[in-house]
């Protein structure tokens, strides 16, 4: 009966193993020399490993008409806009605006309280926010 359990948590592991590659990464769209999209991809730099998400360049002279699809379907986007960065994708959930993308990152994704870019106490985070 032993060769029956290692069979069946191999195969467990196989599932899991295959779940987690197929999950949705996070995705920033952004440009680089947009200092507000920065501010997005330093916090997913601080609180995701690499290859847990990715970020997509969109040219903010030529914006390719992907990038106004993704931008407009974004939570309080301005919708007569072609798009400006960053934009976010966390599975259904797209947002703009880069303070509102760097928090969401900050809270969904830091391993804990203390490793937070914005502190919970009023005075650090005003100063976090102010740099």
């Amino acid at each position: 009966s032993r060769p029956d359990s290692v069979t069946a948590v191999r195969s467990a592991a196989r599932s899991l193993s295959m779940a987690a590659s197929t999950a949705t990464k996070l995705t920033l769209v952004n440009n680089p020399v947009c200092p507000f999209g920065a501010r997005a991809h330093i916090a997913a730099a601080e609180h995701l490993k690499e290859g847990d998400y990715e970020v997509r360049v969109a040219s903010l002279s030529d914006k390719p008409q992907w990038f106004t699809d993704i931008y407009r379907k974004a939570i309080g986007s301005d919708q007569t806009s072609t798009g400006k960065v960053p934009v976010m994708q966390d599975g259904d959930t797209v947002l703009c605006e880069s303070a509102i993308v760097a928090e969401y990152i900050d809270r969904k994704f830091a391993a804990d309280e203390g490793s937070r870019l914005l502190s919970d106490d009023p005075l650090k985070r005003a100063e976090a926010q102010l740099f």
